[in-house]
């Protein structure tokens, strides 16, 4: 949902009762008895009327609406509501207006590296990246890396950061700082707990681990980055002011709305006010930036071969490959250029992050811990280097040579020499390592093969997936193959990945485009100005809310009644009232079917619905191993009736809307966190 900056009190988990098929026997033998708080309740009580939609005023940039039931065909008043009906339901559809917005800047807020770029509406054509400047040179994205004074308000972010950490002589005791490097992946790692709460462990060594709130963290680089384009474009664009902004900021495709919701507040916090504020999906932004690339290898009559953009109707894998994360989706191409999701998002935790910590357990298994730790401690800077060293080895690396060298630190060799009392070659020869590996006075020799193996885990778990992902007919079919595999992302720059992806997968053809790294930052430029392009998605989750359902002794022998119901019928709760099904395809803007919920309190003033998620597709009950809870749907609602709630998962975030029985204006919802 994302259009709400507030922070709400600690949710207590509260449940509702559905009216299950319009029963209207069921809704007029209810008692007083049978009205008991359940998952609609009263929250606040500031008498706070709904967001209806003859109040709405029009804004710049509109994706989220709240809309008029059942308008008028002679309307004109709301020409971006489409109201679809069938033999089933009738459903609503809300298309995404063009923003109006002198600048369109975008965000990508990668695990390992990150960047921004901006683009003026006036030459669309042209997309600006920020350079950062590094000991290497410059380059369009710095390390994901920020430092914090001991009073946890921002210092310097990327290399800038990295030299103060690393280089403490310089800049004095740091002991006392916060500092915090490849932390992006916590959003996704546990999705299940995040929170506005959430917090992160610091790199600083010391006895304890000092913590910073991750929302602080994400927030304080963000409004980073906004002073930093603000600073430059007003020396280039006197007039412009921060209103004249639209935000973009990527996410990987396989977060949930929880992962979403928290980079959007984020975001708000850092000072973006919602309504200049998007996400785009980072397959899709990358999908969108290469669709007018030339890459399909056409047969001409006469025998020769062109190269051309994809026709009409061909299906690609879009496989974006960076630090943390593994993001795969599938799309087909549509008419005028669009793009149509076919497959739901997915992917892993398998980044070219995991080849670092290959080479890390390596140096550790080498040294031994008491080495490392000691090293680490007393020359940061050396260890620092080392890291950045296997980086550039890891991008470049192709196999060519016997032998890969780099550059070891002399500091880390005596350090183990008079830790261990003899000379670490000696001790090679009584380990694993012997013949893979040598040292110099301040390189290292490692064997093609060995130094290839860092990369083993990663590239099968990836090609093994990608395999699957392929073998399903149900999106690979016979009359129309999938025949392409876009790669994109930083790790897209790996020969040896993609060597084993074209080896694994010789009648695909392979695109890496020139800029794979920025493929998505720029794309996402492109999505905030045609946002239509996508024109459906696949759902990744099924979504619900908790339920009462009347008690069967066939199914429910293990569950406990709850209360009695209408009619005097035993009551279960936590039932998974299912809205959205995993697998199922979105139409862009269309709602789904409402589902009909009755107020068990007196009280009327708001209505809260915990929203849950599952990878199954007909889950029973919200307390089930599968499901988590997303976070909390509000409703303000004006009087106590029966309410109609449906759902829109088809864009980038979640839209609720919500109509008081008797009332045609419906009232949208906002989507918090717990």
């Amino acid at each position: 949902m994302g259009n709400t900056s507030s922070r709400k009190k600690k949710h207590k988990k509260k449940k509702t009762e559905r009216i299950n098929n319009g029963d209207e026997s069921d809704k007029n033998d209810q008692t007083e008895e049978d009205m008991m708080p359940h998952n609609v309740h009263n929250q606040f009580g500031d008498g706070k009327a709904g967001i209806q939609t003859d109040n709405v005023k029009p804004q710049d940039f509109t994706v989220e609406v709240c809309v008029e039931r059942q308008p008028k065909e002679d309307s004109d008043s709301m020409p971006s509501i489409k109201t679809v009906k069938d033999e089933k339901d009738e459903k609503t559809t809300i298309k995404s207006k063009k923003h109006l917005k002198l600048m369109v800047a975008a965000i990508d807020f990668g695990t390992t590296f990150s960047g921004f770029a901006h683009c003026m509406r006036a030459d669309m054509t042209k997309i600006y990246c920020h350079d950062w400047k590094s000991t290497y040179g410059i380059t369009n994205k710095a390390p994901t890396s920020v430092l914090f004074k001991p009073d946890m308000t921002f210092d310097s972010f990327g290399y800038e950061a990295e030299k103060k950490y690393y280089e403490p002589e310089e800049y004095g005791d740091l002991s006392k700082w916060y500092f915090f490097k490849n932390f992006k992946m916590i959003l996704y790692e546990y999705k299940k707990q995040l929170n506005v709460e959430t917090e992160i462990d610091d790199m600083v060594p010391g006895p304890q681990k000092t913590k910073m709130k991750a929302i602080d963290v994400f927030s304080a680089i963000i409004k980073y980055f906004t002073k930093l384009l603000l600073e430059k474009s007003q020396k280039s664009y006197i007039d412009l002011t921060e209103n004249d902004i639209l935000w973009v900021i990527t996410v990987p495709g396989i977060w949930d709305l929880k992962a979403k919701q928290f980079m959007r507040e984020s975001a708000i916090q850092a000072g973006i006010p919602s309504d200049q504020l998007i996400l785009a999906l980072e397959p899709e932004a990358a999908s969108l930036y290469c669709r007018k690339m030339p890459i399909f290898v056409e047969e001409k009559q006469d025998g020769d071969k062109t190269i051309s953009q994809l026709p009409i109707g061909s299906k690609y894998i879009v496989l974006d490959q960076g630090g943390g994360t593994i993001d795969i989706t599938v799309h087909e191409v549509m008419a005028e250029g669009n793009l149509k999701e076919i497959h739901q998002a997915c992917g892993g935790v398998w980044g070219s992050n995991t080849i670092n910590k290959e080479f890390k357990n390596f140096l550790y298994q080498v040294f031994g811990d008491d080495v490392m730790s000691t090293f680490r401690t007393n020359n940061p800077d050396d260890y620092f280097e080392i890291m950045n060293e296997f980086e550039l080895k890891k991008i470049s690396y192709t196999g060519e040579r016997e032998s890969e060298r780099m550059k070891i630190s002399y500091s880390l060799i005596e350090c183990y020499n008079e830790l261990k009392g003899v000379e670490i070659n000696k001790s090679l020869g009584e380990t694993k390592f012997e013949g893979k590996v040598r040292f110099g006075k301040d390189k290292a020799f490692l064997q093609k093969e060995f130094f290839q193996s860092f990369f083993d885990k990663s590239v099968a778990a990836i090609v093994d997936y990608l395999g699957n992902l392929l073998r399903k007919k149900s999106i690979n079919t016979e009359d129309n193959p999938i025949k392409t595999i876009l790669a994109v992302g930083g790790f897209s720059k790996s020969q040896v990945l993609i060597d084993e992806i074209k080896s694994t997968f010789p009648d695909l053809a392979i695109v890496v485009p020139a800029d794979a790294d920025l493929a998505v930052l720029k794309g996402a430029i492109i999505y905030a100005f045609e946002p239509e392009s996508v024109t459906c998605r696949v759902s990744q989750y099924t979504y619900g809310v908790p339920n009462f359902t009347p008690y069967d002794a066939r199914i429910h022998k293990d569950r406990r009644i709850s209360r009695i119901g209408p009619q005097r019928k035993p009551m279960i709760d936590d039932a998974f009232d299912k809205h959205i099904e995993i697998g199922q395809i979105l139409e862009i803007g269309q709602f789904q079917q409402e589902h009909e919920y009755y107020p068990t309190t007196e009280e009327h003033k708001s209505i809260v619905l915990d929203f849950y998620a599952s990878e199954e597709k007909n889950p029973k009950f919200t307390d089930e191993e599968t499901c988590y809870c997303l976070g909390i749907l509000h409703f303000d609602i004006t009087r106590r009736a029966r309410i109609f709630v449906k759902l829109n998962a088809s864009g980038t975030e979640l839209i609720a809307v919500a109509r008081v029985e008797g009332e045609n204006q419906e009232i949208q919802g906002y989507y918090s966190l717990i």
